[in-house]
This record gives structure tokens, C-alpha cells and sequence, in this order.
């Protein structure tokens, strides 16, 4: 039996996605995700948000009067990375600081198709090289994100243990999307009750964001973590990732679990009956998304005060 404020979302969200027609325009579906998520939900209470803009760097920070200044949560937004922003997941980023009392900065990255990859990547590498630069020390870091913003955390710190920096000490991923070869069975089998998803839907985000002379192969693990060998993760701090059963990535997050932990990283899974895809972002409409966010926080406490 579902929940009722769970049917009732997954309703919304459904007729949200029939409004946006058979061929939505990408204008389309950022206004739907800004309008949803910036506008709908609202945003944590007793948290203060200021827009930064610093070089390359462009974001939100989020504090709240008992936020701690040695602990700090680095945000990837979802979207496909051609939709979404900091501005409309500050609702996420905020919660989530608020709960684990650390300042925390929703990074505002670029997004396809007009700054395809290695846009977005390039400038979560360069936000998390500010963070260290401005004196946050990596024991006091996490790095979080839902959907492609959990598969870019990954990717970041990839690309962060390449180029020499230390590494954070966690990593909370929501729904990660590691698999832009879109090639999971759960793609099509949790289709039907997944509103939020669909192989089309997929198919478009890998196109535009793996495009141009600079595109890699759809399975390069900087695109698709979840095609990662141990090697590529190995010495990863800490990390927990959220799934859940109506999904449609859901073996990806799962697969992408293996790996870390084939890697000998110390890694927790947590699936979500009956839920979908990010759910954790209706937290205010959803107990059990309000359950979620709480176990990363405890989570995320616990990898700080190591």
C-alpha cells in the first residue's frame, strides 16, 4: 500500500510530466524544475542563504546561527545537468545543513547543452579547490548531491584525487546517476512506477551533456561512475547512498555501491521501498524523507567526529 502523501505526489509529478507535452523544449523543463523545487516546496526554516560569486566559482551558501565554521557540505544539484540550479536546490542543501549544523554551499555548475562536458565537472573540481582554498579543512568537507549531482560528487573527487587535493571525509549520494551508457535493467522494469523517469528521458540527458571533440565514451567513469574499477575509488572516505525501489536508476546506485565497496570503501546502502527517484527532496511532504535526510545527518556527523 502506498502512502497516501506518497500517491499523491507521485500524482503531481506525473501530471506535471504530461503537461510538459510530447516534445518539451529544454526551457521547458528548467521552468518545470524551478517552479517545482525553487517555488512549490518550501525552503528550511531559520536558514539564511547568500549568493556567491568568486572567479569560475558561482553558488549558494546556506547557514544557520549554530552552524559550526569547521564543517561544511559541498551540494550537486540533479537535473540531468541541463536543468536545475542552486537557487531551486537550496531547499536540499539548506535541510541538509540545518541538520548537521554545518554551513553548506549548493554549487552552481554549468549546464549542457551549451557548456557540455567537462563543464560541470570542471567546475565542481574548481568550487571544491575554492573550498580548501578558503581554509575549510578537508576532515570538515562532505561532498553530497542527488541524481547527477551524486554521480558528479563522485567524479569530483575522482578528478580531485588525480590532481593531488585530499579528499573529504564523507559522501552522502541520493539516487546517484553513474550509468550514462543507460544500459541498467531497472531503467525499463521501474518505469511504470517511477513518475520521474523513463529511458527517453535518459537517453536526452547523456546526449546533451556527452557532446562535441571534448565527449568521452558514454562509459569513461568520469561520465558513468558506476563503470569505475577499485583503483579509481580506492582510499574514498566514507559513504552512504540512498535508493529506492521504484527507481529507475536503481541498479545503478546499487552497482555503483559494489564498486566502493569491491574498493574496500566503507560504504552504506540504504533502499527505500516504494519510493522514487531523489525522493528525499519532498522532504517536507514526505516522513520518509524527512527519515532520510536524518540518517545522513547522523551519518555525516559521524565521518566529522572521526
Amino acid at each position: 500500500m502506498i502512502p497516501g502523501d506518497l500517491h499523491a505526489i507521485r500524482e503531481t509529478l506525473r501530471l506535471a510530466m504530461q503537461q510538459l507535452g510530447a516534445t518539451p523544449s529544454i526551457e521547458d523543463f528548467r521552468r518545470a524544475y524551478d517552479t517545482v523545487f525553487g517555488e512549490m516546496l518550501p525552503l528550511p526554516a531559520g536558514v539564511a542563504f547568500e549568493a556567491v560569486q568568486d572567479g569560475e566559482v558561482r553558488g549558494i551558501w546556506s547557514e544557520t546561527p549554530d552552524a559550526r565554521p569547521d564543517r561544511v557540505v559541498l551540494y550537486f544539484h540533479g537535473g540531468g545537468y541541463f536543468a536545475g540550479s542552486a537557487r531551486s536546490w537550496r531547499l536540499m542543501s539548506g535541510e541538509l545543513g540545518r541538520l548537521t549544523r554545518a554551513r553548506s554551499f549548493a554549487v552552481d555548475y554549468r549546464l549542457a547543452p551549451e557548456h557540455p562536458y567537462p563543464a560541470a565537472l570542471d567546475d565542481g573540481v574548481a568550487a571544491y579547490r575554492w573550498m580548501l582554498n578558503q581554509g575549510c579543512p578537508p576532515a570538515g568537507i562532505a561532498v553530497a548531491g542527488d541524481s547527477c549531482g551524486a554521480g558528479l560528487a563522485v567524479a569530483v573527487m575522482m578528478r580531485a584525487r588525480a590532481a593531488g587535493l585530499p579528499l573529504p571525509a564523507a559522501a552522502y549520494l541520493v539516487s546517484p546517476a553513474v550509468d550514462l551508457a543507460v544500459t541498467q535493467e531497472s531503467v525499463d522494469r521501474k518505469a511504470a512506477v517511477d513518475p520521474t523517469g523513463s529511458r527517453a528521458g535518459l537517453e536526452l540527458c547523456t546526449s546533451l551533456y556527452l557532446q562535441g571533440p571534448s565527449a568521452p565514451d558514454r562509459r569513461d567513469p568520469l561520465v558513468s561512475p558506476m563503470y569505475a574499477e577499485p583503483a579509481d575509488l580506492a582510499g574514498f572516505p566514507p559513504v552512504l547512498v540512498h535508493v529506492a525501489s521504484h527507481d529507475v536508476m536503481l541498479d545503478e546506485g546499487l552497482r555503483l555501491a559494489r564498486q566502493l565497496a569491491m574498493a574496500d570503501v566503507a560504504t552504506t546502502v540504504l533502499v527505500w521501498p516504494e519510493y522514487f527517484h531523489a525522493f528525499p527532496l519532498w522532504y517536507s511532504q514526505l516522513e520518509a524523507g524527512r527519515s532520510a535526510l536524518a540518517a545522513a545527518a547522523r551519518f555525516l556527523d559521524d565521518a566529522w567526529s572521526r
